[in-house]
């Protein structure tokens, strides 16, 4: 008997250890989507502010540095989202974002830095699409969002 009771807290220690780990790895997972959540919502809000200045009539060059310089940082934004993180979210969500909003910021921007008028319209034609996309979904997906916080 004495030898049960010695392996008692020993065998409460691997269950303590055990669930700490849990825990752990949860904090770890909703650490993980907390960043994916403010890098996705960020990168939208980033880049629809920097279209915005963009479509201001006759906008300075400093504007267009500055609308450019916000364009890149919300494709930085843009690039740390994950496609599972999206598709979890809604089912057409990553490809929409990858094809469209992405893909289309792409285009657009390389198009703006190399003259490349039909490679910006190419690049405007996909932001449209998202555009229609996020017109119609945006805030069911924004609730979504929301709840899981």
């Amino acid at each position: 008997m004495k030898y049960l009771f010695n392996i008692k807290p020993l065998w409460f220690l691997l269950i303590l250890t055990s669930l700490a780990a849990c825990q752990s790895a949860e904090e770890a997972e909703k650490e993980h989507h907390q960043a994916q959540k403010t890098a996705f919502l960020q990168s939208i809000e980033m880049i629809e502010s920097a279209g915005r200045k963009l479509q201001t009539a006759n906008p300075g060059s400093q504007l267009v540095d500055d609308a450019l310089k916000q364009l890149d940082s919300g494709l930085e934004q843009a690039y740390k989202v994950e496609d599972e993180f999206l598709n979890k979210i809604d089912a057409r969500l990553g490809k929409v974002y990858q094809r469209n909003f992405l893909k289309g910021v792409e285009d657009y921007r390389l198009g703006v830095e190399s003259g490349a008028t039909k490679q910006q319209l190419k690049g405007l034609m996909q932001l449209q699409k998202w555009s229609q996309f996020w017109q119609i979904e945006g805030t069911e997906i924004r609730r979504k969002l929301d709840a899981e916080s």
